[in-house]
């Protein structure tokens, strides 16, 4: 997976984020940067995981 589309939505108390392509994974931070940054972390584990399940990766 080299790259895939993120979705980020301002709320009252910060931004939260998501990878359509990854199913449950949500990222929260109070900032832009600080939420891109969860969501690079959670993209990270749940593709790890992934892996270790010997499940494919989205394309």
């Amino acid at each position: 997976m080299d790259g895939s589309l993120v979705l980020t939505e301002r709320s009252a108390d910060g931004y939260g984020a998501w990878c359509p392509d990854l199913l449950g994974g949500v990222a929260l931070g109070g900032t832009v940067e600080e939420t891109t940054a969860e969501t690079r972390d959670a993209i990270h584990v749940h593709l790890g995981g992934t892996r270790e399940e010997g499940l494919p990766i989205p394309a």
